[in-house]
């Protein structure tokens, strides 16, 4: 008898696990999980789930935090937009607002210390699901200069209206990152397969940019002369002021003025543009 009740039991295991695994397939496939009956494994919560339940795009801009004393932005952006204004709100405090994210499964935001650390999190539970309008929105006052400006665009964006600190260190995936002004002291950016564009800049003392498969625009203030050059490229092409100076041709650039401000670039197979305005 309990060699019987064995063998039920096992069958009943198997034919769980089988069940369960053609609703994980069926759900990947797309079928409308609302279509399956409520009875149906009950207890599995996500397999009854409808995403419009948890999320609904309104197009609308949301209020979520506000925070002070921050002398450092750390953004991290997988697959949303991140923008980054400026305001002339003289309280010092930056505000958070979103759009059409759901603040809950996608965004962490948190103050480090006087870091502020803002994460976008893609874990819908329909990954085809059409992220074009998901957007955090953050206002920082005109007034304020950071210690530390970090950046990381895998698949999304960050776009800055302005943006004023003493390191400014950019990472970008297949994502981009614009700025129509900035100012920095030093700048580092790594460009694997997408694209930094920084219009309007200051003169920094030390850039420092790495490029792998996609393209770097920088607009400096000044005069090609004021700095000096280590630039090396492989397959990728670097050009100062629209002259190409480092390609597969001709591999490396060096110059010395003297100057003390230094721009140093390598190149895989992207490109590298510095202009000066």
């Amino acid at each position: 008898m309990r060699k019987r009740w064995k063998g039920v039991l096992i069958t009943c295991g198997i034919l769980a696990v089988l069940g369960a695994g053609m609703c994980v397939s069926a759900a990947a496939i797309g079928i409308d999980r609302s279509e399956i009956p409520s009875d149906f494994f009950p207890y599995v919560r996500w397999l009854h789930e409808n995403d419009t339940e948890h999320h609904e795009k309104t197009g609308d801009t949301v209020y979520f935090k506000s925070f002070s004393g921050i002398q450092s932005l750390d953004i991290r952006a997988e697959a949303m937009k991140v923008e980054v204004k400026t305001s002339t709100d003289q309280s010092g405090q930056i505000r958070i607002d979103t759009r059409d994210v759901d603040t809950e499964s996608e965004l962490e935001v948190k103050k480090d210390g006087t870091k502020l650390v803002v994460r976008s999190e893609k874990e819908r539970n329909n990954h085809w699901q059409d992220d074009s309008d998901a957007t955090v929105i953050i206002t920082v006052p005109k007034k304020i200069e950071f210690d530390k400006v970090k950046g990381y665009a895998g698949a999304g964006s960050i776009w800055f209206e302005e943006i004023r600190c003493e390191k400014l260190d950019l990472d970008v995936g297949a994502g981009a990152v614009e700025a129509d002004t900035f100012s920095a002291g030093k700048i580092e950016i790594e460009c694997d397969a997408g694209s930094v564009e920084l219009s309007r800049g200051n003169s920094p003392s030390d850039t420092d940019v790495s490029c792998n498969a996609g393209g770097i625009t920088l607009e400096l203030s000044g005069d090609r002369s004021e700095y000096d050059y280590k630039m090396k490229a492989s397959a990728g092409d670097i050009s100062i002021d629209g002259e190409s100076v480092a390609s597969g041709l001709q591999e490396n650039y060096d110059q010395d003025h003297g100057t003390g401000k230094k721009i140093k670039a390598d190149c895989m197979a992207g490109s590298i543009e510095i202009v000066f305005k």
